[in-house]
């Protein structure tokens, strides 16, 4: 990861919203912010900890990881710590993809830097915005997963599958179509594809947008694949029977990970590196 010259201010921006305040972050995409010290080392247990190498006369942190990183999620987590605002949109209410841009990113953030109270506050308000309808199932379960938050994942596929969306309004056919840019399945198919299938859920695998499918960790992807199939099938009850099936899959993964990492564990060096990718000046 590119680490960003301090002493290079051309390429520092300052940000409109957060310029006053005696700690300045610097986002991985180079956007300078200042917040109250108070706030943000309250708020992480890392960035206390970084906060404590730097500079006495300006404490400062560029921030280097280009995905979690970014001056969009800096601005969302210093919103979230100042006023306890979520990334989640009410005039995008209805919307599959309402919050998933940012909100998945957002808490992985706060695990990353060791926000243990706003993380578990951010958690409890994802489930309240979807028991209200302002934050859609499809967003409570990607982020719910990111985190391994399985009371959230389960919130969100407990939910009435009358609210988790069709894939038509979730995710542009432009995405699906560039892939086939010389159409080898004929005008038929072509048309199919462009029309979409209005009636498939979000939350279907196979029709799940790609900004959901890309957050996503393998084994929730799995467990939810399977689940879908299951419940779909002869023996299956619809979604009734998707959240049961989904809990077991996902319950025999993550089993199966454990024991996985175990063994990889037991063959590590003794010395790992930090994984807070971050400078202090």
């Amino acid at each position: 990861m590119t680490e960003w010259d301090m002493s290079d201010t051309a390429h520092i921006l300052d940000d409109a919203e957060f310029a006053d305040g005696d700690f300045v972050l610097v986002s991985a995409d180079g956007v300078r912010f200042r917040t109250a010290s108070y706030q943000l080392l309250w708020a992480s247990h890392a960035l206390r900890d970084a906060a404590a190498a730097s500079s006495a006369n300006e404490r400062s942190i560029t921030f280097t990881d280009a995905e979690i990183e970014s001056a969009d999620i800096l601005r969302a987590f210093l919103r979230f710590i100042t006023s306890g605002v979520l990334p989640v949109s009410r005039k995008k209410m209805g919307n599959p993809t309402n919050g998933l841009d940012r909100l998945p990113r957002l808490v992985r953030f706060l695990e990353k830097y060791q926000c243990h109270t706003a993380q578990r506050f951010a958690m409890v308000c994802v489930r309240e915005g979807l028991r209200r309808g302002v934050c859609s199932p499809l967003c409570a379960f990607v982020t719910g997963a990111t985190v391994g938050d399985d009371v959230t994942v389960t919130a969100a596929l407990g939910a009435d599958p009358q609210t988790w969306g069709a894939s038509s309004a979730a995710e542009s056919k432009a995405l699906v179509m560039s892939a086939f840019k010389v159409n080898p399945f004929g005008d038929e198919a072509k048309a199919s594809l462009e029309e979409g299938d209005e009636d498939a859920h979000v939350l279907d695998p196979s029709s799940m947008p790609f900004i959901a499918w890309s957050q996503t960790p393998g084994e929730y992807i799995w467990a939810l694949s399977r689940a879908w199939k299951k419940a779909r099938g002869p023996d299956g009850k619809g979604e009734g029977d998707l959240l049961w099936y989904f809990e077991e899959l996902l319950r025999a993964a993550k089993d199966t990970s454990i024991l996985a990492l175990t063994t990889r564990q037991s063959t590590r060096p003794d010395s790992i590196p930090s994984v807070i990718g971050l400078s202090t000046a």
